[in-house]
């Protein structure tokens, strides 16, 4: 089986943050690229093409494209790339994991061809109608196996990690093939689209209709994931094989995969010991344990840090209503407070000195115009170093 892993790199407000990620990945594939059972391609959205060529080696396994596609990347991806390949993964530029961690995927896949689709069982998907509280309360209906988990009725798959996913590329041929002829269906070129009614949704997965009211019919619902509602359903219709990703005692692993549970990971000893309170695991077919990854959530706000102002106000990017109110309280401990703290960290790691002065600089300024404790954010830094030094044993120099 010929197996393609591509990283995404989104182009964001600004290039310094996303330019970190470039540094570390090219890194990993530098130190890696001859020990890895799979293609590695490293796919730019509004990037100048000869950056990418300047910072990634040419060998087989390491290419770098060019595409001015949607930022969400999974029509370059699956469509034009992944074309003599016959399986894909795609993954989040800001995400971590180990050569063994993609080896093992890549194992799986090729020992398990009846394996359509595949992705880290760790996250409940936010799946809702356009206000329907009668809809929300039967999508969100709990699952027979897992009472923890919603069924998204009348889906037959729960749901999937967006920051990694796999899928067999005669597999999305077809759903694909599906999701551009139908005609309830508003084609959209980044594959998110959610324009089917719920109506047609029980249509295509043979789901009865006879408690539904006129309104539930007519809604829309938001599939919230690397792929919309519309694509998603006709995956499902296909009678998709689907397999998980999960950690060693089969459990979901979501408290040690993101930033954004830091706050409860930090009750553990170590980042490889850390363990979900509760099994939130999606009941899948078959699962694999390959559970070093570490996304840093929301990782193009990492952007933000580097140019949080112009001309005195608050560049959007990251900049919530409240953020200058939540890093400024005493002891923060907010996700944009550790989301600095990780920052900082992975800039260090780059060692790329004009984007060490570029941070330091912007944010000094930033911190000493709205009074935010820099002492509390080198803490935290320090609890990061410290904790997560781990997840990232791949990327350090």
């Amino acid at each position: 089986m010929k197996i393609l892993f591509a990283i995404t790199f989104p182009r964001g407000l600004t290039h310094p943050g996303n330019e970190i990620f470039v540094h570390l990945w090219e890194r990993f594939a530098a130190r890696n690229r001859d020990k890895l059972h799979c293609d590695m391609v490293f796919v730019s959205q509004g990037w100048p093409a000869w950056h990418f060529r300047t910072l990634a080696p040419t060998t087989p396994q390491l290419v770098a494209c060019e595409t001015n596609d949607r930022p969400w990347l999974d029509y370059p991806v699956l469509v034009t790339l992944g074309q003599n390949y016959d399986f894909i993964f795609r993954m989040d530029e800001d995400s971590f994991t180990t050569v063994d961690n993609i080896n093992t995927l890549c194992d799986f896949v090729s020992s398990h061809p009846e394996i359509d689709f595949i992705s880290t069982s760790n996250a409940i998907r936010p799946v809702i109608s356009d206000g329907c509280p009668d809809l929300d309360r039967l999508i969100h209906s709990p699952h027979p196996r897992n009472p923890n988990v919603s069924s998204y009725t009348p889906w037959n798959h729960t749901g999937y990690g967006g920051e990694l996913y796999g899928i067999k590329r005669s597999f999305f041929d077809r759903a694909h093939t599906n999701y551009r002829q139908d005609s309830l269906c508003r084609y959209d070129r980044d594959l998110r689209d959610f324009t089917m009614s719920f109506s047609h949704v029980c249509d295509l997965m043979k789901y009865p209709k006879d408690k539904l009211t006129p309104q539930m019919a007519t809604m829309k619902v938001f599939w919230d994931g690397a792929f919309g509602t519309d694509l998603w359903t006709h995956m499902c219709a296909l009678g998709m094989n689907a397999a998980g990703i999960v950690d060693k005692e089969g459990r979901s692993f979501r408290t040690k995969n993101i930033l954004k549970a830091v706050y409860e990971a930090l009750k553990f000893p170590s980042y490889g010991e850390v363990r979900d309170e509760r099994d939130i695991a999606f009941p899948r077919v078959l699962n694999v344990n390959a559970s070093h990854i570490f996304h840093t959530e929301n990782g193009y706000s990492v952007n933000w840090y580097f140019n949080p102002t112009t001309n005195g106000r608050l560049n959007p990017n990251c900049a919530t209503g409240n953020i200058i109110e939540v890093l400024q309280a005493p002891q923060s401990t907010s996700f944009f407070s550790w989301l600095y703290a990780m920052t900082e960290y992975l800039t260090d790691l780059t060692e790329q000195h004009h984007l060490i002065d570029h941070l330091r600089i912007s944010w000094g300024a930033f911190c000493q115009e709205y009074h935010i404790d820099m002492n509390h954010l080198a803490n935290l830094k320090k609890q990061i170093v410290s904790f997560y030094t781990d997840a990232l044993v791949e990327y350090l120099p």
